[in-house]
């Protein structure tokens, strides 16, 4: 069956959406989500987890996060959306090749906060994996490069918002379990 459309589309007011990303995001173990809390539309309003289970706070090298998603067409008709959150670590210590090697097979969630005070939720579906990791000594690459996504994705990523940006902000640092 095909899907019509159903409406068209202004653009933002001037100055429009701010780019980039904070470098500061919140992963989350996706097996201790107990459930999310829906808000209109494709909106998660909250996270619910089970006991002792929230968010780590991960501070990345200045202006290295990006999230994105990528739609490829197969020829089956199908939706085929990837996820991803990039990020770079300028940190060769033995507590962060730990913190490293502990992403390995990890099933996670994560939100990205954008510039523009968007929260975009990864792992909602199925869960991202570290997909990619490079560690490298060279003085523009030093630390850990790693890329966290989910294939297969039937949908677009969703958002995270409680009524503003500052109360779903509010809402996620009351939930950090380690940084």
């Amino acid at each position: 069956m095909a899907c019509n459309i159903t409406d068209g589309i202004g653009r933002p007011a001037c100055p429009g959406e701010t780019p980039n990303c904070y470098d500061t995001f919140w992963l989350f173990n996706r097996d201790g989500v107990a459930s999310f809390t829906m808000g209109t539309g494709r909106t998660i309003e909250d996270i619910v987890f089970d006991a002792g289970q929230g968010y780590f706070q991960v501070v990345a090298a200045k202006g290295t996060v990006r999230a994105y998603e990528e739609r490829t067409d197969d020829d089956s008709s199908a939706t085929d959306y990837t996820h991803a959150v990039d990020f770079k670590i300028e940190d060769l210590s033995i507590e962060a090749n730990d913190w490293v090697n502990a992403q390995n097979g990890a099933n996670l969630g994560a939100i990205v906060r954008t510039k523009g005070d968007k929260f975009i939720v990864f792992g909602y579906n199925d869960g991202i994996t570290m997909k990619v990791n490079t560690m490298d000594t060279n003085a523009d690459a030093l630390g850990e490069f790693i890329t966290l996504r989910e294939t297969n994705v039937s949908e677009k990523t969703r958002r995270m918002l409680d009524g503003s940006a500052a109360t779903t902000l509010s809402n996620i640092l009351a939930k950090v379990v380690g940084s």
